[in-house]
């Protein structure tokens, strides 16, 4: 991945053309599945199920909301595993005008990104016209080994964060297909990637995408987050 110098309370604003997909040639890939699971909510919500679009991000607050970004291993360390973790790199699509998607963020201005717990990683911030792009890296190494327990857990808080108003409004099924439809959401794709190093090269998973789901606050039960 090139290098992008930023600071955890600084966001770096950068072109399209090197946010989003791995800056190395060929963009070889080494294992095709993912070792981290990824979750966003904001921090006095619950943690979200997968998929269920009966949980929802309220917009159009008028207060900014501080949002976990949940990274945790979905599998316990194997000590036969090799690998060892150069970075995560979380794609969140931001409004603008070359914005073709369901926007998650307005925009993004603020004082950044924290770790919650696991201290040996830090997160840095580029914004491009599209894309905040969150990158997760060990601290003072190149690379850290995942065969044990020092990256189960690498989530962080991205700090005053202006959900952006439902763009292409849009139906779903609750997760299972049982019940009515849910309308009048925004269906928001975080995109994340895993960069290990196996045998001195850098190799990647398959991209994963996350569904985050959006609702108009007047839709949305403040208690839990899901539409009325």
């Amino acid at each position: 991945m090139g290098i992008f110098p930023s600071t955890p309370t600084q966001v770096s604003v950068v072109t399209d053309n090197i946010i989003g997909t791995p800056n190395t040639p060929g963009f070889p890939v080494g294992t095709n599945r993912a070792h981290f699971l990824v979750a966003v909510y904001p921090d006095y919500a619950p943690y979200p199920a997968p998929f269920d679009a009966t949980y929802s991000i309220a917009t159009e607050d008028i207060y900014l909301c501080d949002l976990i970004f949940s990274v945790r291993r979905d599998h316990p360390p194997d000590p036969s595993v090799n690998d060892a973790l150069r970075e995560i790199i979380i794609n969140i699509p931001i409004d603008g005008p070359q914005q073709t998607g369901e926007p998650l963020l307005e925009n993004y201005d603020g004082p950044g990104a924290r770790m919650l717990s696991n201290l040996r990683y830090t997160v840095l911030l580029n914004r491009s016209a599209t894309t905040l792009q969150c990158r997760i890296l060990p601290r003072g190494k190149v690379s850290q080994p995942i065969n044990d327990g020092r990256t189960d857990e690498l989530s962080f808080k991205l700090s005053e964060c202006y959900i952006s108003p439902i763009k292409h409004p849009t139906s779903k099924q609750p997760a299972g297909g049982q019940g009515p439809l849910i309308k009048n959401i925004g269906i928001c794709i975080v995109q994340h990637i895993e960069s290990y190093e196996q045998g001195g090269t850098t190799v990647f998973v398959t991209p994963v995408n996350h569904e985050v789901y959006k609702a108009n606050k007047t839709d949305v039960d403040p208690a839990n987050q899901e539409p009325l």
